[in-house]
């Protein structure tokens, strides 16, 4: 049986992004606004093209999930700290052990990322990330 595994980044469904900040005080929505304005975002050497690339060569279909014809989209979520290291990975979504420990186990293995900076300084930043297990038709 011929498979392809696909990776599913698309524009209608982006990396979703949370970046982590310490507040003293309840924010206004006003406040939220402007806070927002003055983070920059983890970027992945290269780009959105090179970190498919990236992940698309290195996620490999497990062989159980293959044999049991499992498919869908594992959510994973992780963390980009203030050096650019991937951290903290972890299933928010999943849809089978072997596929759900695959998808963690490429995306821990992604190189540093350039880090995410709120008001000029390093911060980390939390990011979720779909990655689809399909068989080609």
């Amino acid at each position: 049986m011929k498979f392809i595994v696909l990776l599913v980044l698309h524009l209608s469904f982006p990396l979703l992004i949370i970046a982590q900040t310490e507040t003293s005080k309840p924010m206004s929505n006003q406040d939220s606004i402007k806070a927002e304005l003055k983070i920059k975002m983890p970027v992945f050497e290269g780009g959105q093209e090179r970190l498919i690339t990236y992940l698309s060569t290195f996620l490999r279909y497990p062989d159980d999930a293959v044999r049991d014809s499992i498919q869908g989209t594992v959510l994973v979520e992780f963390m980009i700290n203030t050096t650019g290291k991937v951290t903290n990975a972890r299933v928010l979504k999943g849809i089978s052990p072997s596929c759900d420990t695959e998808a963690v186990r490429v995306v821990s293995s992604m190189p540093d990322w350039i880090p995410g900076e709120y008001k000029g300084s390093p911060t980390n930043v939390i990011m979720k990330i779909p990655i689809a297990f399909r068989f080609k038709h």
